[in-house]
C-alpha cells in the first residue's frame, strides 16, 4: 500500500493502492473483469454471475478462463459455454430430452419437439413435468406431425380400415370388405 513514502523497490513504482491479491496479476484495483473465477477489481461486489455455475451442470457462461487461467478455489468448469445457466439439462453436448428446448445449445429445439401442424402434439415422448417449450403443446407421440386433424391412432366407430396413423382398426373376414364413411367404418358382406 502506498503510504506517501518514496518507493524503494527494485522494479517500477506501484501504480495503485492496496492490491487485494498480490499473487494474481489479473487482480488489482480497477482491473477489468475477466473470466477466471475471481473478482478482478478488488471490489466488495460478488463475482460476476457469468463466472458461476448457477444450475450445477458443470458449465459457466464464459470461457475466457481457458486462456486466463482459473483462479477460484472452486473446481474449474467444464470446457464450453453454458447457453442457459438456469437449466441443468441445457449445456454443450447434453443429451436431448423431450422438453421443448435444445438441450445442446442449438438455436432451435429438435424437430421432434416442435408442433409442426399446430394440433398441440409433438412426436417425442411428452412429459408435462419436464416440458419447457411452447405452452400450447399438450401431448406427445404425434403419429401424423403434418396433419392437424390426427395426432393419435383413432378407431372410434371403426371396426376396420386405417386408424389415421398408418395402422389398422381391424380386418374383415375373407367374404367381407371394409366400408368407410364420414361417421366410421364397418365390415360389410361382399356383393
Amino acid at each position: 500500500m502506498n503510504t506517501g513514502e518514496p518507493w524503494l523497490g527494485l522494479s517500477g513504482e506501484p501504480v495503485g493502492f492496496a492490491d487485494c491479491d498480490d499473487t494474481g496479476p489479473s487482480v488489482y484495483p480497477d482491473a477489468p473483469e475477466v473470466c477466471d473465477g475471481v473478482q478482478n477489481n478488488c471490489s466488495a461486489i460478488a463475482i460476476d454471475p457469468i463466472e458461476v455455475d448457477n444450475d450445477g451442470d458443470g458449465y459457466i457462461e464464459c470461457d475466457g478462463w481457458m486462456t486466463e487461467g482459473w483462479l477460484s478455489s472452486e473446481p474449474p468448469p467444464l470446457v464450453g459455454i453454458d447457453c442457459n445457466d438456469g437449466n441443468d439439462s441445457v449445456y454443450p453436448g447434453a443429451v436431448e430430452i423431450c422438453d421443448g428446448v435444445s438441450n445442446t445449445c442449438a438455436e432451435t429445439p429438435p424437430a421432434d419437439e416442435i408442433d409442426h401442424d399446430g394440433d398441440g402434439y409433438v412426436t417425442c415422448q411428452f412429459n408435462l413435468a419436464t416440458w419447457a417449450g411452447s405452452q400450447f403443446v399438450q401431448g406427445g407421440s404425434d403419429c401424423a406431425p403434418l396433419n392437424e386433424q390426427v395426432w393419435q391412432p383413432d378407431c372410434t366407430q371403426k371396426t376396420c380400415g386405417d386408424d389415421g396413423c398408418g395402422g389398422s382398426c381391424g380386418t374383415c373376414q375373407h367374404n367381407e370388405h371394409c366400408l368407410e364413411s364420414d361417421t366410421g367404418s364397418f365390415c360389410s358382406p361382399n356383393p
